[in-house]
């Protein structure tokens, strides 16, 4: 698996699974896998500056990824995004077929 980032990292980045999985390790026995279509990475953007979990590349994967400042650039344009996302951030869970209107 390669690591994409760690928490704790500074982040500036956000992502959108284009092929492959990415394993997020939120806590120490707490996974979730991503697929196509899921994105993640918004946290360090819209709240701590830090990544809050670690993120590994299962296999081969392509990403979308999107730096932070096009992304306050698409929320300009696409205002109604920027709600999904701070239900998200806030620590309210949304099933993820939920998220991908991006």
């Amino acid at each position: 698996d390669d690591v994409l980032f760690k928490k704790g990292d500074k982040g500036s980045t956000f992502y959108i699974v284009y092929q492959g999985q990415i394993q997020v390790e939120l806590r120490r026995k707490h996974t979730i896998t991503l697929n196509p279509g899921e994105a993640f990475g918004e946290v360090a953007l819209l709240r701590t500056g830090t990544r809050t979990a670690t993120c590994k590349a299962k296999a081969q994967t392509a990403l979308l990824a999107i730096e932070s400042n096009e992304f306050f650039k698409l929320f300009n344009r696409f205002p109604q995004i920027i709600t999904k996302m701070q239900i998200r951030v806030s620590g309210t869970k949304v099933h993820s077929s939920q998220n991908q209107t991006l």
